[in-house]
């Protein structure tokens, strides 16, 4: 086995990106102007649970991301970056 391919770095990888798509979260959502209560009750989770997601101390899951994108309008841009660019609808997907 390779060490680039080990478990360790592979966890460092996805923290890095999980950081990205956080701060990504984020900028779009605070770009909005919507406020926290109305984003949170658009997107179906309690504003706590999002801010958790935001600061890291929860995880951006698929759900989430779709949520954003859902309530953003952004396409799939965050399920893509969760999931790989497979997570979105054929509609949605990039050069389709």
């Amino acid at each position: 086995m390779k060490w680039a391919d080990s478990w360790v770095i592979q966890t460092l990888k996805e923290q890095a990106v999980d950081a990205d798509v956080r701060k990504a979260m984020r900028q779009a959502r605070q770009g909005s102007g919507l406020k926290w209560d109305r984003f949170a009750h658009e997107a179906g989770f309690s504003r706590s649970h999002l801010r958790a997601v935001e600061n890291g101390t929860r995880a951006v899951t698929a759900d989430v991301a779709r949520a954003y994108d859902r309530v953003l309008g952004t396409g799939a841009a965050f399920s893509e970056m969760v999931d790989g660019p497979q997570a979105a609808p054929p509609w949605n997907r990039q050069g389709t």
